[in-house]
């Protein structure tokens, strides 16, 4: 029950930020919290957030150091040995976990995984208060496409889309998740 709970408020959330431009600022109000400057915790999908993107390392309120790129196949097991706030649990999120930091300071406009910040948005399409330094670049996801198993999703920070069909010998970054599913 507590993950339909959960399922429903994310849902609630992407459509209120879907259809109304600045909902988002509101929907997420007391929404994610960060924690000892390494982490960011969000209190509506209870997952816990790596501040900066692998490769990263958090120094003097900034995320710094070499953005890492990796292929589908490096993305996946990168948490695997990895310990990171007391935690080693990381893993490579899935489309829609990821989709749930895309933040369009205009809105959004279409439907689902369609769906893409108005024109207009400040780049990159993620809070860059929670999450420095992120570049407008495109991430990987945990999710395979149906369609072909060479190919993954990723999540785009210039535009705030979800695409298909992006080859798996690609080099992306990589933001780490732990918890949910």
């Amino acid at each position: 029950m507590d993950c339909f709970n959960r399922a429903s408020r994310a849902l609630v959330a992407l459509l209120l930020t879907s259809l109304l431009p600045g909902v988002a600022a509101a929907a997420d109000e007391g929404r994610f919290q960060s924690l000892e400057d390494t982490v960011v915790i969000d209190h509506q999908t209870g997952l816990m957030w790596m501040r900066c993107s692998l490769g990263q390392r958090w120094e003097n309120g900034r995320c710094a150091g070499a953005l890492g790129e990796y292929g589908w196949d490096a993305a996946r097991v990168a948490g695997e040995d990895l310990s990171h706030a007391g935690f080693d649990d990381w893993r490579l999120p899935e489309i829609d976990e990821l989709r749930s930091l895309i933040r369009c300071s205009e809105g959004m406009e279409g439907e689902g995984r369609e769906a893409r910040c108005r024109a207009g948005s400040a780049m990159p399409t993620i809070d860059t208060d929670l999450f420095p330094d992120t570049p407008d670049g495109y991430y990987w996801s945990a999710t395979p496409f149906r369609g072909d198993p060479r190919h993954a999703w990723i999540v785009l920070f210039r535009d705030g889309g979800a695409y298909d069909g992006y080859d798996r010998d690609w080099d992306h970054h990589v933001r780490l998740v732990r918890g949910g599913r």
